[in-house]
């Protein structure tokens, strides 16, 4: 009797998960059945089919991943950045520019037949443009190029650059040779693992450590930055050349803002330079990830005018060309990634590649790179119009 009462139990609790498995291989098979949004905007993709919709439903944390190489993390050091293209502030005054004395034929036949005689072109943003005839750093003592064939700028860019630490060199003897990481590609454009550096004005730039042998993108600290020549550095960039902004993560900011404003004769003009004053921005910002590299952006007056000028020839000759951009998503309740393609007219396998998923969930809170195809227009950026430091203000 027992033992057919086990065989009776048997049979049921069999029916039971046959039933279930019944279940599951219907649901499935509804959720699959989602058609993903066409793929014509990247052309190679080929992956429509969709997961289940219980596979892409958001959780509400997102677990912290061991931080990448400079080469290897998607999301690198310039998500924070964007913001800072609007500038606070006007247009500044600007001097001659080169294409003043140049008639509208004189400068098309130019463009035809001698591009590379226009000298550098800043077309679009930083996060969304492209470079015509950029130069790199020439080889100098003073640093090393570590990825030699992205580190393409404008003309200003190089030279400002290159005039900073040069300058650093000559008030420290003995300075060691810094390391200059990632401008733009040759050609400009995306370039991973950056949202920015795409229009010749960036620059990632390593630090001076107090250890002469420290390698590339190693991690500063208050016991290894060398802060006197970092804020030598700063101080050049801020004085003499047109830069934009420097992001640096605020543990390193406030060694360099304490040693500035004990050497300064003007603490408020320091303070105002981390901390903005009301009418712009501060220059020197946090951002995360910096504390392996300062990333530096410079104002282009002439690079950026010149391809306003030369906007309505730039088609003709394809020197602007279509590319796959990223906007920044945060993830809320209820998106999922078939929302993500449809909204902004993409696939669900470019978001996924995108962002190196390894699974289709999204969390709430996390931020999400969005490829998006299209093509740059000419831009000028805005700056302050105020002087950031008066003669009178400076120190030996």
């Amino acid at each position: 009797m027992s033992s057919l009462r086990l065989s009776r139990q048997t049979w049921d609790l069999g029916r039971s998960f046959a039933s279930l498995g019944l279940f599951i291989v219907f649901a499935c098979g509804r959720q699959t059945s989602l058609r993903t949004p066409d793929a014509a905007v990247f052309g190679n993709e080929t992956n429509t089919k969709a997961r289940p919709t219980s596979q892409v439903a958001l959780k509400q944390r997102h677990p912290m991943a061991p931080r990448e190489s400079y080469v290897n993390n998607p999301l690198d050091d310039d998500i924070n950045d964007e913001i800072a293209d609007g500038n606070r502030g006007t247009k500044p005054a600007r001097g001659p520019h080169p294409f003043d004395s140049m008639s509208e034929p004189a400068l098309r036949e130019a463009f035809e037949k001698r591009p590379e005689s226009l000298g550098s072109l800043s077309i679009g943003k930083p996060n969304f443009g492209q470079l015509i005839n950029g130069v790199q750093p020439k080889e100098s003592p003073l640093y090393r190029l570590v990825d030699p064939s992205h580190a393409w700028g404008t003309q200003e860019t190089v030279e400002s650059l290159c005039h900073a630490l040069s300058v650093v060199a000559e008030a420290y003897p003995g300075t060691p040779v810094v390391d200059i990481g990632h401008l733009s590609a040759k050609e400009g454009g995306p370039l991973r693992p950056h949202h920015s550096h795409q229009s010749g004005r960036d620059v990632d730039l390593g630090f001076y450590y107090l250890d002469n042998g420290t390698r590339w993108y190693t991690r500063a600290s208050r016991d290894t930055l060398d802060v006197p020549r970092t804020w030598a550095l700063i101080r050049t960039l801020v004085i003499d050349t047109d830069i934009e902004m420097i992001l640096l993560d605020r543990s390193l900011q406030e060694l360099v803002e304490s040693h500035a404003s004990s050497v300064e004769k003007n603490p408020a003009w320091v303070a105002s330079l981390f901390h903005g004053d009301g009418a712009r921005f501060a220059i020197v910002r946090h951002s995360p990830g910096h504390t392996t590299h300062m990333h530096l952006r410079f104002f282009n007056p002439i690079a950026e005018q010149s391809a306003k000028r030369l906007a309505n020839f730039l088609p003709s000759r394809r020197f602007v060309r279509a590319s796959v951009n990223y906007i920044v998503h945060v993830a809320s309740n209820g998106d999922t990634l078939q929302k993500l393609a449809q909204r902004y007219r993409t696939t669900i396998a470019a978001i996924r590649q995108a962002n190196r998923m390894r699974d289709f969930q999204l969390f709430v809170g996390h931020r999400y790179n969005i490829p998006v195809t299209t093509v740059p227009t000419a831009h000028e950026s805005t700056r302050s119009a105020n002087p950031r430091l008066e003669p009178a203000h400076t120190s030996n």
